[in-house]
């Protein structure tokens, strides 16, 4: 027994007593009516449930041209000109697109991100899992969730819940949103002349006020302050954690330190991890777990950009990711509130992908899907982010 009612958008009824909503289309009112009608067999319990989910999967898929769904595969798949790539959209991309289309948010940017990841030259369908374990990683920031029970009176359960984020964020363009880990540079190496010989010598890069004390008691009235600059772009970082390395670019400079408003790249001939194991080469970013355990007094933490090409490998254990290239665009909000910036980085001063261009490297997947660990290998580290 099927009964419907047709609304502006969705389509409402029962079936057998079992009630169902989903989308209006022209597809899915001839298909009740058929059914209806009696013009079409009518499904079992369990062909009535494949064809509802099939139903809502297609509309999903027929909201974005670039988007398509195989109800044999039960697969979403990026489609290029009416053709699908033959990797499938991973389940984490899957969940994230349903629930932008429920809500009405656009969900081009999930299908950015996979389509710059498809492109990678180290794109394997194992690194397409790590890709989505790593999306799919969620932080709970306990701190906050124990402020919200203790002022706001809340359970447990619905601070954690409150206070749970997603670990990894997509872009407008389909960048990565991460962290770095850093340690401002507040010394310089300066060649000094010590009898007659010209020795190295590690000096203060920064002049530092001294203490002001009370002059009977001996308290630190004023404590001393280390005379820092202005902007955050005027700062020279490093990596906090491993001291030494292969040097990579910052800018035009090859040398061990990261800027804000500049893209850091390895060089052609850097050591590269490209196995998903713990440790080794490339420019390590990551979640909210990642840098959790990485801060400690005197480290700063840098907000970076990250395109999913330039993913090399995961970290099999935390969430770290190593990569060919990043930009930091930020000190994180609450790490030294002191520190300005002469200008707001934008995801887009970092990816600038019109939609031109993003329907031509849907293309270029297409095209290289069979050879994709083949290309860009000779390209010019970040040549496409500054065209």
């Amino acid at each position: 027994m099927l009964t419907f009612r047709v609304l502006e958008k969705r389509i409402t009824g029962s079936f057998n007593g079992k009630p169902f909503n989903v989308p209006r289309t022209e597809d899915m009112e001839k298909s009740l009516q058929d059914i209806q009608n009696g013009d079409a067999e009518a499904p079992s319990a369990e062909e009535w449930d494949g064809f509802l989910k099939n139903a809502r999967k297609t509309v999903v898929a027929g909201s974005n041209e670039h988007l398509s769904f195989n109800p044999v595969t039960d697969e979403y798949y990026l489609t290029v000109d009416g053709t699908p790539l033959k990797n499938p959209i991973p389940e984490t991309l899957v969940k994230y697109i349903e629930e932008s289309f429920e809500k009405g948010i656009d969900f081009t940017p999930l299908l950015k991100a996979w389509a710059r990841f498809l492109i990678n030259p180290r794109y394997t369908k194992e690194n397409g899992k790590w890709f989505d374990k790593y999306l799919n990683t969620v932080y709970i920031d306990r701190k906050a969730a124990e402020v919200l029970m203790e002022e706001e009176d809340l359970s447990m359960e619905a601070a954690l819940a409150a206070c749970t984020y997603n670990d990894l964020s997509i872009t407008k363009e389909g960048l990565l949103a991460t962290y770095k880990v850093a340690e401002i540079v507040t010394w310089e190496w300066k060649m000094v002349e010590e009898d007659g010989e010209w020795v190295k010598v590690k000096e203060d890069k920064y002049k530092t006020t001294p203490a002001v004390l009370d002059s009977v008691t001996g308290e630190v009235v004023t404590p001393a302050k280390m005379e820092k600059p202005e902007f955050a772009e005027d700062f020279v970082f490093t990596p906090a954690i491993c001291k030494s390395g292969d040097k990579f670019y910052s800018g035009k400079d090859l040398g061990y330190v990261y800027k804000v408003g500049e893209m850091q790249h390895l060089p052609a001939g850097a050591k590269r991890n490209l196995d998903n194991t713990f440790g080794g080469g490339g420019l390590y970013i990551g979640g909210l777990n990642y840098i959790e355990g990485y801060r400690s007094s005197g480290t700063h933490v840098l907000c970076v950009f990250a395109n999913p090409t330039d993913i090399l490998s995961f970290q099999d254990s935390g969430c770290a990711m190593r990569v060919d290239a990043l930009f930091p665009n930020a000190i994180l909000e609450g790490e030294d509130d002191s520190i300005k910036q002469k200008n707001i980085y934008h995801s887009s001063d970092y990816g600038k992908l019109s939609e031109e261009r993003f329907s031509e490297m849907l293309r270029q997947a297409l095209k290289n899907e069979k050879t994709i660990l083949e290309m860009n290998k000779a390209a010019n580290l970040g040549e496409e982010i500054e065209e």
